[in-house]
């Protein structure tokens, strides 16, 4: 559990695994080059050398390239020159201080540019024609899409219950534009598990929040989102550790597909003519909120299995110091996938749970699921560098699965469902003969808005949703 503000954290930021070894490289570079400048303007500075010896060529050099130089750029020019003088150098050393440190000098200007101008609406269709174009050069827009993720995630955060349906409309616009941008051919291919994961994070959230007149942007969402189906589908590498262990099915490439086309078709059931004809399914079932429910609790159930026999074995093996009841570990270690993808399928997983408990209106599933990654947390901290190093390399894997989840929205979304569960419940009491009798008070109900009261706080104290009065 963190406290960190989602709202407190800085725009999209690339890391480079090499980053000490090209510090190492470009100062020795800087160093040297700096050193065949400096050692001979030191020395005719200083006139050791002897003029009529090895130093000729060294005061020959000053006389016909420094002193022209100066005097043509620098002297006939004065006072003007200097203050040139000072605003190249300025450039000159803020230029070294980036390369030195593996960092563009632009980047930060251009994030700065970009963030005003997608917050316009209308500047949006010039900007997509524009990354069109670019695109079939094979210039690719990555940090735009960098930029609007950043932005999406932040009104993401922001989304509470006192939240207005323009907020929503607002939230639906930017992962509408997010999607069309990474849909652009020749990047459709390259990152279909964000965009997913950019559809499913908001996706249900809009259907509740939208007003009457904006519903149509859900439709726009859908078919924007349908455009991934495919390439995510095609991801090999859970599918090619799936193949060696019946055991990762549940987080197969086909099986995340399977349950973002179920949320695809809640919004838009005319998607067919998007989809290759192996993943089209039964559309009009999945359309339904019943049948979407029904596959996002049937891929949950199997993934939180997952993490339970994973904590079951660890638990047996370390804490109750015995063979486990399992011979060998309950699933291969992780070796095809990178951090920053293990991080995003941990993400959609969850999110996947979370949508299934709106769909349901059923909290329970979700923080079930919670619970579940948070015994599995404490569970793999019983590994010790002793441990069997496939164990090891396991449960470092399901460290960057889980990462930092749950996000504090994740504690909000439980927090509103279990307030609307609450509520019910209590209005249901008060509705009944039972509030006329002794035999249930509304005191009764305070241990249940205690819990509220644990979720809410969970969700961040700058972002704290009404919990309740409990009265």
């Amino acid at each position: 559990m963190t406290f960190r503000s989602p709202l407190l954290q800085t725009y999209p930021t690339r890391s480079d695994p090499h980053r000490l070894l090209k510090l190492r490289q470009r100062s020795t570079w800087v160093a040297t080059l700096f050193l065949l400048i400096g050692i001979p303007t030191a020395l005719v500075w200083s006139r050791l050398p002897p003029a009529d010896g090895w130093g000729y060529w060294l005061y020959k050099a000053h006389d016909l390239i420094y002193l022209p130089l100066k005097g043509n750029i620098y002297t006939r020019f004065l006072p003007l020159s200097m203050i040139a003088l000072i605003l190249v150098s300025g450039l000159l050393l803020a230029w070294l201080y980036f390369f030195v440190n593996n960092q563009s000098m632009v980047r930060p200007l251009h994030i700065g540019l970009l963030k005003v101008v997608l917050k316009l609406p209308a500047a949006r269709p010039l900007l997509l024609r524009s990354a069109r174009i670019l695109a079939d050069r094979g210039l690719y827009a990555h940090l735009m899409v960098e930029v609007l993720d950043h932005l999406r995630v932040r009104r993401l955060d922001g989304f509470g219950p006192t939240s207005s349906a323009k907020h929503a409309a607002e939230l639906a616009q930017i992962t509408l534009f997010q999607l069309r941008l990474m849909g652009l051919p020749g990047m459709a291919e390259d990152h279909p598990l964000k965009a997913v994961l950019a559809f499913e994070e908001v996706i249900l959230i809009l259907r509740k929040s939208l007003a009457k007149e904006q519903r149509g942007l859900l439709p726009k969402l859908a078919q924007a989102v349908v455009v991934f189906i495919p390439p995510l589908a095609e991801i090999r590498d859970v599918d090619t550790l799936k193949q060696e262990d019946p055991g990762w099915s549940p987080f197969s490439s086909r099986a995340f597909a399977r349950d973002i086309l179920a949320l695809a078709a809640l919004a838009d059931s005319s998607l067919a003519p998007f989809l290759p004809g192996d993943l089209r399914m039964d559309l009009p079932a999945l359309a339904l909120e019943k049948g979407a429910a029904q596959q996002l609790a049937l891929s949950s159930a199997l993934r939180r299995s997952v993490l339970d026999n994973l904590r079951r074995y660890l638990e047996e093996r370390h804490l109750l110091n015995r063979e486990s009841a399992l011979s060998a570990l309950p699933l291969t270690p992780l070796r095809h996938l990178n951090k920053e993808q293990l991080a995003d399928w941990g993400r959609l997983t969850l999110g996947l749970v979370m949508d299934r408990a709106c769909l349901d209106n059923h909290p329970r599933s979700a923080l079930t699921y919670i619970d579940s990654i948070e015994a599995l947390r404490l569970a793999m901290a019983l590994c010790s560098p002793e441990s069997d190093p496939d164990e090891q390399e396991l449960c470092l894997g399901f460290e960057q699965l889980l990462g930092r989840l749950p996000l504090p929205r994740h504690y909000r979304l439980c927090n509103q469902l279990v307030a609307a569960q609450l509520d019910n419940r209590l209005q249901q009491w008060q509705a009944s003969s039972l509030e006329r009798s002794d035999l249930v008070r509304a005191t009764d109900f305070t241990m249940d808005y205690e819990r509220l009261y644990d979720l809410a706080q969970a969700a961040g104290p700058d972002l704290l949703p009404s919990a309740g009065d409990g009265s």
